[in-house]
């Protein structure tokens, strides 16, 4: 063949709210890079949610609250008295791309559709652009990969809209997938652009953020959590390479703040966190670090408080999630204690970390923990001089947590709109939105002040 084609769409978002935390659709990002390594490819991406931030100061922080349109609710949600949205381009708009796209194509040129959905409970986006691209590229196939396609792929395969199901996460073993679908040969040797980045220049708003990786998966095996599921080994990226990807986002792309996603970014610090932020610290910096995934408390000694300090980390998230140790020991591994959270929270005050850099998640809505221990484990970080967050537990497939929840309700595996965070708890675990809400202006009440 002389040329194919790849048409990456990363969907509209169906949910009650939406607040974006530097998040980017890292996996189709990752794909346009290892097909546009290949030269017989054209890549077109389509992002559907493409939405600059309004306020300066989110814009500055590269993460803030999207606009959606407000839109009916799906039936299982009838008793929910919350609003629900659609967040991203209009549908007309997204086959208006896709014709646009279709128009520059030659003749029978081999083309694929791949599109990536992140949670079980945002399907519906997904379902939408498989429809689309099925009306305008009929002949094309229509693949499906990211975190829904991999924990819920029975669901996806029973609305009929897919012709293949991706679940690994290996880029390359994907674009050989791909390839064979379309009845390509893999390419014989790949255009190397300096080193593997995610496709960046390919959306066309960055919001002042990238997000990034140095590692895949996480070594503990917490009970309520995927990221065994999903990365069954835990990889770390060498360090030169990391150091790397953040002068590549400095110098070219010239965002400000930089996400770090890893499940476990403090693990075995020593030979890969320290190595790869003193050689960052050397360089000079330049970018504000964030970690929305909670780092591990445990690991936040007073030289580690203090290389996250000089390193550029901006907003420190913390993982607590329960506040009795039985619980702590047999759903978090251990991994956490009251003890070692206190001894953390100190050990970054020390560096000039602010009440409010430093917040720490607390598991809310799980079925395990009843309100009046939330309470309990509010009250303990705001002890230790940090600012607690509600994490609304969602029940996961293939977790232990979420095959209890589950086996106890199978409607909720076979309606992943269900797992939505936003309404398990009322929905499931009998808390109203009265509780959770006078928690919630409880702590914006007592935070500490800076």
């Amino acid at each position: 063949i002389s040329m194919y084609n790849i048409i990456l769409i990363n969907p509209p978002v169906y949910d009650f709210t939406y607040f974006n935390l530097w998040e980017k659709p890292l996996g189709p990002l990752n794909l346009a890079s290892a097909f546009g390594s290949d030269e017989r490819c054209r890549v077109h991406f389509i992002d559907c949610i493409p939405e600059r931030l309004k306020k300066k100061s989110e814009y500055d922080r590269g993460a803030g609250k999207l606009t959606g349109v407000r839109t009916a609710k799906p039936e299982c949600f009838k008793t929910v008295k919350r609003n629900f949205h659609r967040y991203g381009i209009g549908a007309g708009e997204l086959e208006e791309k896709l014709l646009k796209i279709k128009s520059g194509m030659k003749p029978g040129e081999p083309s694929a559709v791949l599109i990536g959905a992140m949670m079980t409970y945002w399907y519906m986006g997904a379902f939408e652009a498989a429809a689309a691209a099925k009306r305008i590229m009929p002949e094309a196939p229509v693949a499906l990969g990211g975190i829904y396609a991999r924990l819920a792929p029975e669901h996806a395969r029973g609305s009929g809209l897919f012709d293949y199901i991706e679940t690994g996460y290996d880029v390359f073993a994907i674009r050989e997938n791909i390839l064979k679908i379309l009845n390509i040969l893999p390419p014989q040797k790949d255009r190397t652009i300096g080193g593997f980045l995610p496709a960046y220049h390919l959306l066309e708003e960055l919001n002042n953020s990238v997000s990034l990786v140095t590692s895949t998966g996480c070594p503990y095996r917490c009970s309520y959590c995927a990221s065994g599921v999903l990365y069954p080994r835990y990889s770390v990226k060498p360090a030169a390479d990391i150091v790397k990807e953040l002068s590549y986002y400095k110098t070219f792309l010239k965002v400000k703040n930089a996400a770090f996603y890893d499940d476990a970014l403090l693990y075995k610090k020593e030979e890969n966190f320290y190595r790869w932020a003193d050689e960052w610290i050397k360089t000079g910096g330049g970018l504000d670090f964030h970690l929305p995934n909670a780092a591990h408390a445990a690991m936040i000694d007073e030289k580690c408080a203090a290389v996250m300090k000089a390193a550029g980390f901006k907003t420190v998230r913390l993982g607590y999630e329960f506040y009795e140790k039985e619980k702590q020991d047999s759903a978090s591994g251990g991994k956490v204690s009251g003890a070692a959270l206190k001894r953390a929270v100190a050990n970054l005050k020390k560096e000039g970390f602010k009440p409010g850099d430093i917040g720490v998640y607390i598991l809310f809505g799980h079925p395990a923990c009843d309100i009046s221990e939330t309470e309990n484990a509010v009250d303990f970080v705001l002890d230790c001089g940090a600012t607690p967050g509600l994490s609304l537990y969602s029940p996961i497939p293939r977790t232990p947590d979420g095959e209890a929840v589950f086996a106890a309700n199978p409607e909720i595996r076979h309606e992943p709109l269900l797992q939505n965070k936003s309404v398990f708890f009322q929905l499931y675990s009998g808390i109203d939105y009265g509780r959770y809400y006078d928690l919630k202006a409880r702590i914006q009440r007592l935070r500490p002040v800076e």
